[in-house]
């Protein structure tokens, strides 16, 4: 009988994501069941999917930023003449 050829995958991009821990763990009595996995790491596609770590990487920048032009006092020239 052929051995049986697994495609593993993970729905997550996160580096810590318990998906991926779990994807490990499958993959490991998958193989030990004699079954061949290859791991497709979804990162190295250039896919438009959501990735949680880079998302909070750029919220705090973006805090970071917000909170230092908000303690600069910006001012601009309004003009009354009509």
């Amino acid at each position: 009988m052929d051995k049986l050829k697994i495609l593993a995958l993970s729905g997550s991009f996160r580096t810590a994501s318990y998906n991926r821990k779990l994807l490990q763990i499958a993959k490991t009595f998958a193989r030990a069941a004699g079954a061949e996995v290859v791991e497709l790491d979804l990162r190295e596609l250039d896919l438009p999917i959501y990735d949680k770590d880079i998302e909070d990487k750029y919220r705090e920048a973006y805090r970071q930023e917000t909170q230092r032009n908000a303690s600069q006092n910006i001012e601009s020239p309004v003009s009354t003449q009509v």
